[in-house]
């Protein structure tokens, strides 16, 4: 599939030609990463820090906390790589510090190593040296040390036109784990061969100019052929819950990734349907995923109201209750205070929340039974999501924590 690009430089996304030439430049960095991201992840370069000129941390920060991003330049210790993913980083790109005794002491599953190739060498300091390591050699010796690799085609970076298929093909015989190619890709033809061979492209450029789209991109991977022109598409909100089962065609799903809404085939009126035109229980497209076959798609969606047309919340009838439905309600009442809310009197008094908090995690420790643990950790959980709300976090954040401490 595709990965879009957004090149960071002194706080805003630019484009470079072969990674010189200033040929682009947007202040707007999370209007782009919005409307990127419903393809899928967002490749974040810090260029400031790959120049060894600064650095866009705080940005970058922003952006994982946001989207889910992979992101690269100027990561070369293992304290800036562990920051990195702190922030919610889905992946790291290692480029000039990536070597075996390096990558050893990075988590593998969730470590790209960047082959920057010029002329089949290796090219390396923002792509100012020359290593003189052949491309092939270099990669087949760091395979066994990370996920996957991203391979960028310097001599035709940022000229949108073309790159080396058979070339991209032979890399993808060699290596194991994940493939993804940068560098010279202009036309959707070229992105569905990529992805027919199990490559996925990084588009920037290409992208930027408006001589590819996003949508565009993405549907030319999915396989509608199979079923007649149709994909089923499970529908799904960010909780992970099953709201309905759906089908897309290619004019709808480009559609959908187009405007940002919940956009499908009906099959009963024969034509592109918008979720929510008559009833008014619309949808806001979050993420589209398709399955490894490419024959089928998952559409993350922010329901408005009900997904079913009897006015239920789900179409299977699978609505129960989670952590993000906690939130809802405390920030609800954090919000518009009652004097009647518990919840309400806790979080504008903190003495009282810290003293509910100890008392609780004490009860947890002193717990009698499974039945009393049980209760005494979701009386715990209420007051943590209160003390989250309060200073602005969610247990997403949380998670995301702890998703980045696993190797």
């Amino acid at each position: 599939m595709i990965i879009p690009c957004i090149d960071l430089l002194d706080g805003k996304a630019v484009q470079l030609k072969q990674g010189k030439e200033k040929i682009l430049e947007v202040e707007d960095v999370f209007g782009i990463a919005g409307r990127f991201s419903c393809a899928g992840d967002l490749a974040i370069v810090d260029l400031n820090a790959a120049f060894g000129k600064g650095n866009n941390d705080l940005l970058v920060e922003q952006l994982c906390a946001s989207y889910d991003c992979r992101v690269g330049g100027g990561i070369r210790t293992s304290q800036k790589a562990e920051q990195v993913l702190s922030w919610g980083a889905k992946k790291i790109v290692i480029g000039t510090a990536a070597s075996k005794d390096f990558l050893s002491a990075l988590p593998r599953k969730k470590t790209i190593v960047a082959i920057d190739s010029s002329r089949g060498k290796v090219v390396a300091n923002a792509w100012r040296e020359s290593t003189g390591v052949p491309t092939i050699d270099f990669a087949l010796d760091l395979q066994d040390y990370c996920s996957g690799f991203l391979y960028t085609g310097v001599d035709v970076e940022g000229m949108m036109g073309g790159f080396d298929l058979d070339f991209a093909k032979s890399l993808r015989e060699l290596l194991d784990g994940e493939l993804v190619v940068a560098g010279g890709i202009s036309e959707i033809e070229q992105v569905s061969n990529l992805d027919a061979a199990g490559i996925d492209c990084q588009v920037g450029m290409a992208v930027y100019s408006g001589k590819l789209s996003i949508e565009d991109c993405f549907a030319s991977c999915v396989n509608f052929e199979k079923r007649g022109g149709l994909v089923p598409t499970v529908v799904l909100d960010p909780d992970g819950r099953v709201l309905s089962l759906l089908y897309s065609n290619y004019a709808s799903l480009k559609e959908a990734l187009k405007t940002g809404d919940g956009i499908y085939f009906s099959n009963s009126r024969q034509k592109t349907w918008r979720k929510g035109e008559t009833s008014g229980n619309t949808q806001t497209l979050l993420r589209a995923y398709s399955d490894c076959d490419r024959d089928a798609l998952v559409f993350v969606v922010e329901q408005k109201n009900g997904a079913c047309h009897t006015g239920e919340y789900s179409c299977f009838n699978n609505y129960g209750f989670s952590l993000q439905d906690l939130e809802k309600t405390i920030a609800e009442r954090i919000s518009v205070p009652s004097p009647k809310s518990y919840t309400s009197l806790v979080s504008t008094t903190p003495a009282l929340l810290e003293e509910k908090i100890m008392e609780e995690a004490q009860e947890v420790i002193d717990f009698t039974d499974q039945t009393n643990l049980k209760r005494e950790v979701a009386d715990l959980t209420y007051f943590l999501t209160i003390k989250l709300a309060k200073n602005g976090l969610k247990w997403d954040d949380v998670f995301k924590e702890l998703q980045a401490r696993s190797k």
